[in-house]
């Protein structure tokens, strides 16, 4: 009796019909589940691309550089080193691009922040000394400008080589998270 029930066209229809529906609810599932991941992804791809515009934005201003003529001797210094209105701005910059740590290779992070601490220090030591009642004058600040220019160079090529780096593989989302997850269990 059981064998003649499953003969009857009628119940093969229903059972084809009801896998069919299975499988599709499965497919349609899994294909939703898939353009979720990738929209998500692409937020996050999104966000990376922004972050290192303004990174990009910050070693540019800060890579400038021009020949002053100081005590009669060419030299050549990054702009931001002209006084201390260019070198806050230069700062501030950095510090926008830092802000984007989520969104940054801790490699391209750490070197942001070593590039950072060199132009901090000395707007702390201009700082300092404006406090004893010693301002610094624009050749104050060319001078350090000239003593930091190997430092800075060297500091702004290791960002320039991360960021680069990094732009390559923007769109390895998972290898970014495998990367941050990383830094995080140091």
């Amino acid at each position: 009796m059981v064998m003649k029930l499953f003969d009857n066209a009628f119940w093969n229809a229903i059972v084809t019909a009801v896998i069919s529906a299975i499988v599709t609810n499965v497919c349609l599932w899994w294909h939703k589940k898939a353009d979720y991941k990738r929209d998500y992804y692409k937020k996050i791809i999104d966000k990376r691309i922004v972050a290192y515009e303004k990174i990009a934005e910050a070693i540019t201003k800060v890579g400038i550089k021009s020949v002053y003529v100081i005590n009669g001797e060419k030299k050549e210094i990054f702009v931001c080193f002209e006084n201390f209105t260019s070198l806050d701005e230069a700062n501030k910059l950095l510090i926008s691009a830092i802000k984007e740590l989520h969104w940054i290779s801790p490699k391209t992070n750490k070197t942001l922040w070593e590039l950072n601490n060199i132009i901090a220090k000395v707007i702390d030591e201009a700082s300092i000394d404006s406090n004893k009642n010693k301002n610094w004058t624009d050749d104050d600040f060319k001078k350090r400008g000239i003593d930091l220019h190997e430092k800075l160079r060297n500091a702004l090529s290791a960002v320039n080589i991360s960021s680069i780096n990094d732009r390559m593989h923007l769109d390895d989302v998972e290898g970014f998270f495998k990367e941050q997850k990383e830094q995080i269990n140091k």
